[in-house]
């Protein structure tokens, strides 16, 4: 995969944490993050890693 599109996925989970946006069909094992949206003080900590991986890739 290129960065372009991992930037992309990592945007796309990003929004779905935040509640932004709904499931994604293409991103089906990622899915199950949705309900960290309900606490969101736990947003914060799955997106840690999430934020290093973007740092990387840029």
């Amino acid at each position: 995969m290129s960065n372009t599109k991992n930037l992309e996925i990592i945007e796309k989970f990003c929004q779905i944490l935040k509640g932004e946006i709904s499931l994604s069909d293409n991103l089906p094992k990622l899915n199950i993050f949705q309900g960290v949206s309900q606490f969101p003080i736990r947003i914060k900590c799955v997106l840690l890693s999430w934020h290093s991986l973007k740092s990387v890739l840029e």
